[in-house]
């Protein structure tokens, strides 16, 4: 008993019996390698073994080898091992854990018995048995999976595990024996089909269990008497949270039971079990006995196959109450003879053909019975004085599914008779309780099924059902809930007359749609439709949404169309239809909003005209036309889209539209192709007046539009936006390559535009009075700037002139009188009369040499210049060409007057700037030149003529040009700020009185003497 550790050398091949038995001080152990068996009772307790390491040599343990190791905590078995004897580690009460190795093949009497702090183990696929007290007392033992190699657990092998409240058995066990699981933790178990043979007591004193799953009651499937009572897997010992029923003791907390394999419900199966609330019973049932649930108080919800005693039941024993018997127990009510308890209020029945009359009649406590959809008829009054009814679910409505007459009614297997807490619905009762019905497996709703069942709130329909009658759910005042199902092809009329729900899918499958079928329904907000109307092929007024609603007037309703629609109604989504046909949606002001279907190709005429209450709608991507009216008087609109696939657009399309902001259109008029006023921006909007529309070159245009959006043009025609004043916003599509004459004359609040590099061609008038755009970019590849151009735009600080341009036409860039600097590009030719009238802030300009032509009044009024240069290439200069150019200090001009042909009056200096006066010019000899031009450059003329520069008083700086021959008589007569002057050689001819009055000026010449030709009183 001394000895504490001990090494057993590998020359050791064997161990006799007991040979260390009751080695009480014995804590380590190390075994030969040469052994090939532990003995029985090796190390009978031994209780102060901790350590000891079985070698792979080893293939069998015997009985009772570890039997009292009490101080043992860990062992791992070798994988050599195949065979563990009887109570080998029984009583190990400190083991916690071990893993049996693959090859043992059974876990054999008390192998693991009285393991009291064994917290986990694992079964190998090996393993075919679990033997008799094989766990027996492991109380630590919290959850066991057995494998699927096991067929049969022996008698007490978990027996007072009471930690264990989750097991696992495998669908190949066939066989558990007495008192397996007895005062085991276990709240649920599932014993599978498999299992063919179950023992008395095997979950007896298992307080804690709540469910069980099980594949038939009491011993076997075949078992009789009290063997085939649900009791008998309890055994009748007596224990704290334990009841007594039929002899038995059931755990208290138990409340489910499912049953998944029986052919037969013993009589009194289930009598007195008090504690459950949930049975279900399996398809394979072929009979049930009397009085199987009688006397179970508790009872909450049952699942049962059929009603009765058997498929075949007699007349008198098809009734629901036959399984509870005749007697009355605590909390139970009669009905139809039977006693049955109050607690009862789901019902299911899962494998009839038949419901009898009569069968579930006065069972008031029920809320929620389901028939399922094997059951081929039900009888009349079936249901009569089920008044506690909110829940039912059947396969069909009324009799049968081909039912006739009165038969085909909901209401009719509740029958005729009146019942406490009922109502009438069309000659049938129905209580007062009902408000869901699911329908599963019904191809019609037939005519006037569900009509004035006024209570139901909630209606399912299968997927089964192809139509619904007329009249069908008609007076269902209610229903706030129905889906239609995507099978069902028609509906006919007043199918949904005077219900209440707030919205309603109707499927694509639908072909064909009633008359009236939501008549009176004022509670409706919302509703989805495939098409308008009748059918996709409706033409006229059964084209019309009001065509569903009906003709009948009453509070909540509004007329639309010859229709009355409920106030109420807000949004429609079309899901499935190529046209919405004329007037189909005229004066539903009360919707907000519409949903269009992709496969939409055209809209009618007046299809949305007078829908005042449209706030939004998107116009599918395939919609080619939208007809005359479409959306006249849509006065809520905002904005709107017209996809690129839409060829035309009807006159008056958006006339009354007041409200719109913004619009998006593919081209601008009735079509791409349109020409005169049909290719004009207000075509759409027509030319009757309307509150909120502005007059604009002939049509009424929302005063409100500000934005416009234009897609897939190629040009803008004449006149297209012409008097849009409203229009802040213009966007064209790249693809634009022409704009028309005045195309967007008038538009004065449109402050940016994008023209493109396509664009080749810009008309007259094109940006006339454009007064707010700030700049532009004229494409490369315009070669004329046509009259009117940007006149009046006088919010044009910036352009951009390419080298494409060679003219710039007569008042092209009149008024622009924010325009600060302008670069003429070299290939102009010609600058056109009033070209740059009134540019009064332009500062600087570049003419190019290639200019040969200044028109009249071409500058007059840019009071901004301070200096301009005109190159010799210019052969003509207009009248009043640089009038009111009152900034002007310094001018370069190539000769005097018109040109250099000009004779008389039109060789004045003063002719460029006019006989008009002006504020800051000075009159001279006639004309108004600018007050502070003090600097000339003359740079190619050969003759100044009589009288050019009389007057002008206030230069003081003039060069002449080298080629310059002649001074005609009084040229420079008056000029008495005149300083000095440089005349050449060549200066051949001086008029007389040429320089009179000049009293500042001397005159730098290299001519040493006077030549002859020259006046004698030059110079007086």
């Amino acid at each position: 008993s001394a000895l504490t550790s001990i090494t057993i050398p590998n020359s050791v091949t064997s161990i006799g019996l007991d040979a260390f038995e009751k080695c009480s001080d014995l804590t380590s152990v190390t075994l030969s390698n040469s052994l090939t068996s532990l003995p029985n009772d090796l190390f009978f307790d031994c209780t102060s073994l901790q350590n000891i390491v079985i070698p792979n040599s080893v293939t069998s343990i015997g009985g009772n080898a570890f039997y009292g190791c009490t101080s043992l905590q860990n062992i791992v078995i070798p994988n050599s091992v195949t065979s563990i004897g009887d109570g080998a580690f029984n009583c190990c009460t400190s083991l916690q854990g071990i893993a049996i190795p693959y090859g043992v093949t059974s876990i054999n009497w008390l192998t693991f018995g009285n393991c009291t702090n064994l917290l986990s183990i694992t079964i190998p696929n090996s393993v075919t048995s679990i033997g008799h007290t094989s766990f027996v007392n492991c109380t630590s033992l919290a959850s066991v999976e057995i494998p699927n190699s096991v067929t049969s657990i022996d008698t007490c092998a978990f027996l007072n595990c009471t930690s264990l409240t989750s097991i696992t058995i495998p669908n190949s066990v066939t066989t558990i024996r007495d008192a397996a699981f007895t005062n085991c933790g276990i709240t649920s178990i599932i014993i599978p089909n498999s299992v063919t043979s179950i023992g008395v007591n095997v979950l007896s004193k298992c307080k804690d269990l709540t469910k069980i799953t099980l594949p038939y009651l009491g011993a076997s499937k075949s078992a009789t008497g009290n063997d085939a009572r649900f009791g008998y897997i309890f055994g009748g010992n007596s224990y704290d949270g334990g009841y007594t029923a039929g002899g038995y003791c059931i755990p208290n907390g138990l409340s489910e039971v499912i049953v998944t394999d029986a052919t037969n419900i013993a009589e009194n199966a289930f009598k007195d079990c008090t504690s459950l609330t949930n049975i279900t019973l399996p398809n394979t049932i072929n009979s049930i006995g009397a009085n199987a649930f009688a006397g179970c108080s508790g009872l909450t919800k049952v699942i049962i196959p059929f009603l009765g005693d058997s498929r075949a039941a007699a007349l008198g024993e098809t009734k629901f109450g036959y399984l509870f018997g005749t007697v009355a127990y605590t909390d139970s009510y009669t009905a139809n003879g039977y006693e049955i308890p109050g607690s009862l209020v789901e019902v299911l029945v899962t494998d009839a053909t038949n419901i009898a009359e009569n069968a579930f009649r006065d069972c008031t406590s029920l809320t929620n019975v389901t028939i399922s959809d094997s059951v081929q008829s039900i009888g009349s009054h079936a249901f009569s004085g089920c008044n506690g009814l909110t829940k039912i679910t059947l396969p069909f409505a009324g009799k049968s599914r081909t039912p006739s007459g009165g038969e085909q009614r909901f209401a009719y297997v509740f029958g005729t008779t009146d019942f406490p807490n009922s109502y009438d619905a069309y000659g049938f009762r129905l209580p007062d309780s009902l408000i869901e019905i699911v329908i599963t497996d019904a191809t019609i709703i037939h005519s006037e099924t569900f009509w004035s069942c006024h209570k139901v709130g909630s209606i399912t329909l299968p997927n089964t059902l192809t139509s619904i009658g007329s009249n069908a759910f008609r007076a269902c005042s209610s229903l706030v809930n129905i889906t239609i199902p995507t099978s069902v092809t028609s509906i006919g009329d007043y199918a949904f007359r005077g219900c209440t729900f707030t919205s309603i899918v109707i499927p694509n499958s639908v072909m064909t749609m009633g008359a009236r079928i939501f008549e009176l329904s004022t509670s409706i907000t919302e509703i989805t439709i495939p098409f308008v109307g009748a059918s996709r092929e409706a033409t006229g007024n059964q084209a019309k949404l009001g065509y569903v609603f009906g003709t009948e007037n009453a509070t909540g309703l509004y007329a639309a169309g010859g229709y009355y629609l409920p106030d109420g109604l807000v949004k429609v989504v079309i899901t499935d239809t190529e046209n919405i046909e004329q007037y189909a949606f005229q004066d539903c002001k009360s919707l907000t909003n519409i949903t269009l279907p992709s496969s939409l190709t055209s809209i009618g005429q007046n299809a949305f005209n007078g829908c005042i209450g449209l706030t939004t709608i998107t116009i599918p991507d395939d919609v080619a036309s939208i007809s005359e009216n479409a959306f006249k008087g849509c006065t809520g609109l905002t904005s709107i889209t017209i996809p690129n696939a839409v060829t035309t657009i009807g006159e008056n399309a958006f006339s009354g539209c007041s409200g719109l902001t913004e619009i998006t259109l593919p081209f601008i008029g009735k079509s791409k192709t349109a020409t005169g006023t049909d290719a004009r921006f207000g075509y759409i909007f027509g030319k009757t007046s309307y509150p909120g529309g502005d007059l604009t070159n002939g049509f009424y245009i929302p005063s409100m539009l500000t934005k416009v959006v234009i897609t897939d043009i190629t040009s803008v025609g004449e006149y297209a936006f012409s008097g849009c004043s409203k229009l802040t916003t213009l966007t064209l599509p790249d693809t634009v390559t022409s704009i028309g004459d005045y195309a967007f004359s008038g538009c004065s609040a449109v402050t940016s535009l994008n023209i493109t590099t396509n664009v080749v061609s810009i008309g007259y008038g094109a940006f006339w009075n454009c007064s707010s755009l700030a700049s532009l970019v004229i494409p490369e590849g315009i070669t004329t700037i046509h009259p009117y151009t940007f006149n009046g735009c006088s919010g044009l600080q910036t352009i951009n002139i390419p080298d494409s341009v060679t003219t710039i036409g007569e008042l092209a860039f009149y008024n622009c009188s924010s325009l600060e600097n302008i670069t003429i590009p070299e290939g102009i030719t010609n600058i056109s009369d009033l070209a740059f009238y009134n540019c009064s802030t332009l500062t600087t300009i570049t003419i190019p040499n290639s200019v040969t032509r200044i028109g009249e009044h071409a500058f007059r009024n840019c009071a901004g210049l301070t200096s301009i240069s005109v190159p010799n290439t210019v052969e003509s200069i207009g009248s009043h060409a640089f009038s009111g150019c009152r900034g002007l200090t310094e001018i370069t001009l190539p000769f005097i007057g018109k040109s250099r042909e000009a004779t008389g009056a039109e060789f004045r200096f003063g002719y460029v700037f006019g006989t008009t006066s002006f504020v800051g010019g000075d009159l001279s000899d006639g004309y108004y030149i600018p007050t502070d031009l003090t600097k000339l450059v003359i740079t190619d003329t050969i003759s100044i003529d009589n009288n050019a520069f009389k007057a002008c008083s206030k230069l003081t700086n003039i060069k002449l040009p080298n080629n310059l021959t002649s001074i005609g008589d009084s040229a420079f007569n008056g000029c008495s700020s005149l300083i000095s002057m440089v005349i050449t050689n060549d200066v051949i001819n001086v008029g007389e009185h040429a320089f009179k009055d000049c009293t500042a000026l001397t005159i730098f010449t290299e001519i040493v003497a006077k030549p002859a030709s020259w006046s004698s009183d030059y110079y007086l």
